[in-house]
């Protein structure tokens, strides 16, 4: 026998999973708006979104909102606990997240993410303005999305910014109190809305910061937090001062490197990656920054 194939035998999605009465719910249409869209779907062979628009009934902010809550995609958790400059929550279907997807895939090609592979990545640059701290917390947003379990560490012990793009991960303990042997993983701070993202606060600024950073502690806590986490992903200070970011990244056994067009130094970045080379740590690639 033929298995039935017709329509009229196809399971109906749940009404919370339909996007016109997820809308609803969320006050975002009328009830009575919904036969509108449909007559106007069935007028002009469009969909639902585009339909709603051309009715103005939906803005496009409304109806990717609505999509992302469909597919369970974040779509700015935390509101106003994040910076903007988090581009990876703040404007998800823009260009610099599709850019970034592109490297996210990159590095999972190489291995990032994997037990097998590289579990951490230092993000690293030879000076401050290249943008480290910006693209290790969007990498960290984008590999979360992936389902990784993802913890994004400062490591900066000197200038600490991450708390100040995940406002809700401020606080008075982190990463310096853990290698300074008084702490517990408790300072790792959840991103609100994201289950998969934590963070780790760079903690008190240190009057020891090299010192912290080249004792066993730092690869001691990189091992156990690959128990809870898929993904480490450090920000660094700049390679120059004392090398706190040559230790980190020789704790996490691979380095990602940022540069910035028309202002980072060519002699600093050579020099970055000669270190890396001749310590044997794995270098999986070079971002450059516009502007």
């Amino acid at each position: 026998m033929k298995p039935d194939t017709t329509a009229g035998h196809e399971p109906a999605l749940p009404a919370a999973d339909r996007i016109g009465e997820r809308l609803v719910q969320d006050g975002k249409l009328a009830s009575t708006d919904l036969a509108r869209i449909v007559e106007h779907q069935k007028q002009h062979a469009v969909r639902f979104g585009e339909a709603a628009q051309a009715l103005g009934l939906l803005s496009g902010a409304d109806l990717d909102s609505a999509l992302a809550e469909q597919f369970g995609y974040p779509w700015k958790p935390g509101g106003a606990a994040t910076d903007p400059t988090l581009y990876a929550l703040a404007q998800p279907f823009g260009h610099q997240a599709e850019q970034l997807r592109a490297l996210r895939m990159r590095l999972s090609l190489a291995g990032v993410g994997r037990a097998e592979g590289h579990p951490a990545l230092a993000v690293l640059s030879p000076q401050d303005g290249d943008g480290r701290s910006t693209l290790a917390a969007n990498l960290a947003v984008s590999f979360a999305e992936l389902g990784l379990r993802t913890l994004l560490v400062d490591a900066d012990l000197r200038r600490p910014s991450q708390h100040t793009l995940f406002r809700s991960a401020a606080g008075s303990g982190g990463l310096s109190d853990l290698l300074a042997g008084r702490g517990c993983a408790a300072f790792i701070s959840p991103l609100p809305g994201f289950s998969g993202l934590a963070v780790l606060p760079s903690g008190p600024v240190p009057p020891n910061a090299t010192e912290l950073l080249a004792r066993p502690a730092l690869q001691t806590f990189l091992s156990d937090a690959a128990d809870r986490f898929d993904l480490v992903i450090l920000d660094t200070p700049p390679t120059g001062p004392g090398g706190d970011a040559y230790y980190i990244a020789a704790a996490a056994r691979a380095a990602l490197l940022v540069a910035r067009r028309n202002r980072t130094s060519l002699t600093g970045l050579d020099s970055l990656t000669q270190t890396l080379a001749s310590t044997g740590i794995p270098a999986l690639g070079v971002v450059l920054n516009r502007g």
